[in-house]
């Protein structure tokens, strides 16, 4: 969820009920954070799935954010080559499944549609028979790299040492770049694990050396350690079972796997575990185009945790859309008659990374500690994001970006 303007909150990802499988990634690099080039070298490959039988004509509109993810001022003329709109028609049906969708995919640039600023990007998709009703909407990255950004973590925190949480130190090289007063046009912010509501943001460095502006040794800049996420997989619906699923049945018209019961890991001993930082990989055993010919299936997700009145347990990573809201597909329901949170999801077959966040009804900061615990050996993704703005600009630029992996 990002901030739109003052406290409306702007949905990213599915957001109506067919949309599914919604994937935003540099090409050539699966997994990696939406972020590309302004050389327009590398494009971005967006996918996403409609569930249902036929084709429908889609289209696609950008929208400049500022480093907030606020919508701006600029007009598309100002932020855009060409036009700021585009069909989408690279599409292809399911083939062999038991329910039917239809597969589309989107690159930018591309000859209709390319950025011509650096910032923060919404791609909306809607269907051109009613442009007022976003389907989905995906958040994305343009970089200039004009400034060199290095990024360290540590356990030695102000908060406690080799204890419950890391802390960065970011030190961004200026460098050519025409930054008049570093001390109050300069924005960094850092999304642990690609969970923008987990996301900090700092304005002011603690020094200024020269061309290098270093961030350090402030609270915004020192996060809980959480835990790895867990995982599971659905690649296979028969011959056996597969990673974290316990039972595999079929209820006509879907497959239905049963992960095995949850257990809350605060308060436990450390075990690493191998983790894609909350993203997921589509895939499905004896498939020659998963894409296309994997299936659509109800996952069963328990977890024995007391209720909670006050505030909900949510199933976080790119599975839910990394969602928190109230309206989030990921939040659980407390079956009194199990004393279990329990959730069913519709998910494609895949391999699929996921944990377990408490967030106050009153939208709190979501918490990783009540349910996962936190451990400063666990291994995170910290996307460190440099923002700009030239006195009299209109818009923030994105002029660094480095991603840096703690625990390893």
């Amino acid at each position: 969820m990002f901030t739109a303007t003052g406290s409306r909150p702007l949905i990213t990802g599915a957001l109506a009920p067919e949309a599914a499988t919604v994937v935003a990634e540099p090409e050539g690099t699966p997994l990696a954070p939406a972020l590309i080039p302004l050389s327009g070298d590398i494009p971005l490959n967006i996918s996403f799935d409609l569930r249902e039988p036929e084709r429908r004509y889609m289209r696609y509109s950008l929208m400049h954010c500022d480093a907030s993810w606020c919508p701006d001022n600029l007009m598309p003329i100002e932020f855009t080559h060409g036009f700021n709109d585009g069909r989408i028609d690279d599409y292809a049906y399911s083939q062999g499944t038991l329910t039917p969708y239809v597969n589309y995919r989107l690159s930018l640039p591309n000859d209709e549609v390319a950025p011509t600023v650096s910032g923060n990007y919404i791609v909306t998709v809607y269907d051109e028979e009613e442009p007022e009703l976003p389907l989905l909407r995906v958040p994305f990255m343009v970089t200039e790299q004009s400034a060199r950004v290095v990024a360290s973590t540590t356990s030695r925190t102000d908060y406690d040492y080799n204890g419950a949480h890391q802390q960065l130190e970011v030190a961004v090289d200026l460098t050519g770049l025409d930054v008049r007063d570093p001390w109050n046009d300069l924005r960094v912010t850092v999304i642990p694990n690609g969970q923008p509501a987990l996301g900090r943001t700092i304005s002011r460095p603690l020094r200024v050396n020269g061309s290098v502006a270093t961030f350090a040794h402030v609270p915004e800049l020192t996060f809980p350690a959480g835990k790895e996420y867990r995982r599971f997989e659905t690649v296979a619906t028969q011959r056996y079972l597969p990673m974290g699923v316990e039972l595999v049945a079929f209820s006509e018209p879907y497959y239905h796997f049963k992960l095995y019961d949850d257990e809350p890991r605060a308060g436990r001993s450390y075990e690493y575990d191998r983790t894609q930082y909350g993203a997921f990989a589509v895939n499905a055993d004896n498939s020659n185009d998963p894409d296309t010919e994997a299936e659509y299936v109800m996952v069963h997700f328990s977890l024995d945790f007391p209720e909670q009145p006050e505030a909900r347990i949510v199933i976080e990573g790119d599975l839910t859309g990394r969602r928190t809201d109230a309206a989030s597909p990921g939040v659980m329901i407390f079956n009194r008659a199990t004393n279990r949170y329990e959730k069913v999801l519709t998910l494609k077959q895949g391999s699929y990374n996921y944990r377990y966040l408490l967030v106050g009804n009153t939208d709190t900061t979501p918490l990783t500690g009540p349910v996962e615990g936190d451990d400063y050996r666990t291994s995170n993704r910290y996307d460190v994001a440099v923002y700009y703005r030239h006195p009299g600009e209109r818009s923030d630029r994105l002029v660094g970006f480095t991603s840096i992996y703690s625990g390893i």
